[in-house]
């Protein structure tokens, strides 16, 4: 399992951004009735819509599709909506209204059951985000994303910071855009993020070779590009999609450090990782690409690089690690550092049957290292102390900030 240890300053989480649907299929829970405005080409319309509150703590609204077909009835970006089976969609054709239009069924919050809603656009199969509320009747409604509509669609959903206003305008765009594919000339096989949204790359960094990582490279992006974009929230998923194509499935997404959430996406021993984040209160959307190292194969005898005759711990046992830490020097020992494992990992082989103490002691005996004792250190694990000349190898169990570590410590007096 690769260790996901990116340090990361404190970082905005892109409400708009779609990584993955946050309703997933079977979703259940609460939506809450609201009225939002919304300016229609210029002119103000007030829609009958449901929240939902995202994982994310975001709310986000959905709105009934007739009641979209109803209001751009007459533009050009006018619809049908009929029914064959499943919801269809005919672009280009007057509504026809059924009378239930720019009015809500129910009365206060409803139950809904939300998740991907298959539907056909001029006889083109899709699906789109969407939850379905049922009224006491047993009728049911479905309700979609005004912004993944005028994507589907081809009217365009904008969101005016300075009036505190939705806008929709249903002539500028009959036809989304084609997005550029290319890739990024250190991956071949990424494709260049920037590109597909057209925008620029303000910064790449390259970063050396380490214990956890033969290559990584990050692409930052101005968030102020991005919100410029047209269809923001497609061209992202649009995005991810051709990055599964080329065989980099989603992954999971965790939350690091910082509390940022970072979405993974995973091909053999390189993955690739997008969040938003901060440098110097800074927020920009970051690429990152990771080509991790491989994890140890169990029962390798090597050594470690900076000590030819203290034996690697995590290549005998098959354990990564999760990183190296250099002291400073003390009165009491000049050079000095530590190698931290995850000591769950670790926990997992005792539990197992694996005397990992005994084992590692053993290894530690055959280069010349004799065992002098161990003592109970301020948390209370003990430490066990090996002795060859003017080195010292201890190893235990260490509290770093509330994580907990198995170690090695070499110190050299």
């Amino acid at each position: 399992m690769k260790k996901r240890i990116m340090v990361l300053a404190a970082a905005l989480v892109l409400s708009l951004m779609a990584v993955p649907s946050a309703l997933a299929a079977n979703t259940t829970g609460t939506a809450y009735a609201a009225t939002q405005n919304v300016e229609v080409d210029g002119k103000a319309v007030e829609f009958q819509m449901y929240g939902v509150l995202e994982a994310n703590g975001y709310g986000t609204n959905y709105v009934k599709l007739r009641d979209v077909a109803h209001v751009l009835s007459g533009t050009p970006a006018q619809f049908e909506v009929g029914y064959d089976g499943g919801i269809s969609i005919t672009t280009g054709t007057a509504y026809t209204n059924t009378g239930t239009e720019m009015t809500t069924p129910f009365s206060g919050d409803r139950a809904y059951t939300g998740g991907a809603q298959s539907l056909k656009i001029n006889g083109k199969e899709t699906s789109l985000d969407a939850i379905a509320l049922m009224d006491d009747q047993g009728g049911g409604y479905t309700y979609f994303k005004l912004r993944d509509l005028g994507s589907a669609l081809g009217f365009t959903v904008d969101w005016d910071s300075q009036r505190g206003v939705i806008t929709v305008k249903t002539g500028s765009t009959t036809t989304p855009t084609t997005p550029t594919v290319t890739y990024y000339k250190e991956y071949p096989d990424v494709p260049d993020f920037g590109a597909y949204l057209g925008i620029p790359c303000t910064d790449v960094t390259v970063s050396s070779e380490n214990d956890k990582y033969t290559k990584a490279v990050s692409y930052s992006y101005e968030l102020a590009d991005m919100e410029k974009c047209e269809d923001l929230e497609g061209k992202i998923a649009g995005w991810a999609a051709v990055l599964e194509q080329n065989g980099y499935p989603y992954d999971g997404e965790y939350i690091d450090d910082n509390g940022n959430t970072v979405a993974v996406y995973a091909k053999g021993d390189r993955e690739v990782q997008i969040c938003v984040e901060a440098a110097d209160a800074h927020p920009y959307f970051a690429v990152y690409v990771f080509d991790w190292k491989p994890d140890p194969v169990a029962g390798t005898v090597s050594f470690y690089e900076e000590y030819p005759d203290v034996p690697d711990f995590g290549a005998y046992f098959g354990v990564p690690r999760y990183d190296t830490f250099v002291p400073s020097e003390s009165p009491s020992y000049g050079k000095a550092i530590v190698y931290l494992y995850d000591e769950k990992l670790v926990s997992a082989m005792i539990g197992a049957g694996f005397d990992v103490v005994e084992m590692y002691s053993d290894l530690l005996a055959k280069n010349g290292y004799y065992y002098s004792g161990g003592f109970e250190d301020d948390a209370g694990y003990t430490v066990l102390v090996y002795e060859k000349g003017n080195k010292t190898v201890m190893t235990g169990v260490w509290d770093v900030k509330g994580k907990y570590f198995y170690t090695v410590q070499v110190l050299e007096k």
